[in-house]
């Protein structure tokens, strides 16, 4: 039983920190899943924007119809990985916000929080153009991006666990 709750900051870094953890453990699952099929992904950059991976096709739309810069495809990799460094945090900080109210079961909270990012991904980057409707996709890529989403939930959710027990 914790004695004194958490100040916003602490709730704030424990959430970024965990966010970081589960990005961390998504890219090394997804990077053994490449391995095991077969597919070490792209060796180079895509050949067109549209082929780029969503998170490096949306920095380059804001990047290019925003900031007014060019952005070479030769960078697509860099904006995909600048992407995820920006929005894991930001996800981690709304866990541990929603952790701090509802005092949720860990793996309970993981599975729901990585599902809920799941959703937000099946439905955002269609809505911006970034990737086809999920209803376009083959099943087992559905249940295998599903997996990492959830995979991603847990990890967050354990770290902000072990973060929290500090």
């Amino acid at each position: 039983m914790r004695l004194r709750q958490p100040t916003p900051l602490q709730v704030a870094g424990r959430g970024a920190l965990a966010g970081y953890a589960g990005m961390a453990v998504m890219a090394v699952i997804v990077k053994g899943v490449q391995a095991l099929r077969g597919d070490g992904g792209s060796d180079g950059p895509p050949d067109t924007w549209e082929d780029a991976e969503p998170p490096a096709k949306f920095a380059h739309r804001v990047i290019e119809g925003v900031a007014q810069r060019h952005v070479s495809l030769d960078k697509a990799g860099v904006l995909n990985n600048a992407m995820h460094l920006i929005y894991a945090p930001w996800l981690g900080v709304w866990y541990g916000v929603v952790q701090e109210s509802v005092r949720a079961r860990t793996v309970r909270h993981g599975l729901t929080f990585g599902g809920i990012v799941w959703a937000l991904r099946l439905t955002l980057n269609p809505a911006l153009k970034l990737k086809e409707p999920f209803w376009e996709d083959t099943p087992q890529r559905n249940v295998i991006d599903a997996s990492f989403h959830l995979a991603f939930g847990l990890a967050v959710a354990a770290a902000y666990r072990q973060l929290e027990q500090r």
